[in-house]
């Protein structure tokens, strides 16, 4: 049986497509299309528009097609957010701070009794992304607990905005597309652990 969730996901995946397609092969949206596709758009799309408005356009669609952590099971979440280490308390938290003081955020807080890392924004410094969406910034929190003499756990939170229009920051939701920026993180802890 076809869950009702992934097969309206599915259907808005395929407009996005064709509207992309279409767009990309410098055909016009007209009436019946965004009609026949029951999709409501106060924006015109005209000939010798930017691909950077499309994409900006297209962006929050996109993104709402993935789903988000928090709309994950738990087990799959989890998979992507925490991982379990065969070191030490102090050793686990030592090299979470290392590993985010190398990807270049500042840090804001540290409680090592409580096993609490959080940074301040840091803003993104890739070109297409800035060029795609605008400005980006990101902050995370890590929290590290301690499992037993020699295993830690560390879940992994990470907050993102995108500066609108008129300068305000927007949340951004984490999607499961993001799961290589958590990879990456453990990947560095786990080699800053093994360094040692």
């Amino acid at each position: 049986m076809v869950n009702p969730a992934e097969r309206d996901h599915e259907a808005l995946l395929s407009t996005v497509r064709e509207m992309v397609g279409a767009l990309e092969a410098g055909k016009r949206l007209d009436d019946q299309f965004i009609a026949s596709h029951n999709v409501r758009s106060s924006m015109s799309f005209h000939e010798g528009g930017s691909m950077r408005r499309l994409w900006l356009a297209l962006l929050p669609l996109i993104i709402s097609c993935a789903p988000t952590l928090q709309s994950m099971p738990d087990q799959a979440r989890e998979e992507i957010t925490t991982r379990t280490f065969a070191y030490p308390y102090a050793d686990v938290f030592t090299a979470c701070l290392e590993r985010l003081e190398k990807r270049g955020y500042t840090i804001a807080n540290i409680d090592s009794k409580v096993g609490i890392l959080t940074t301040d924004w840091k803003q993104s410094e890739s070109l297409a992304a800035k060029i795609l969406v605008g400005n980006t910034r990101a902050k995370a929190m890590v929290r590290v607990k301690e499992l037993s003499s020699n295993e830690s756990k560390v879940i992994l939170t990470i907050q993102a905005e995108r500066q609108g229009a008129f300068g305000s920051w927007e949340s951004v939701p984490i999607t499961s597309d993001m799961k290589k920026s958590f990879e990456e993180f453990f990947a560095g802890v786990a080699e800053i652990l093994e360094a040692r």
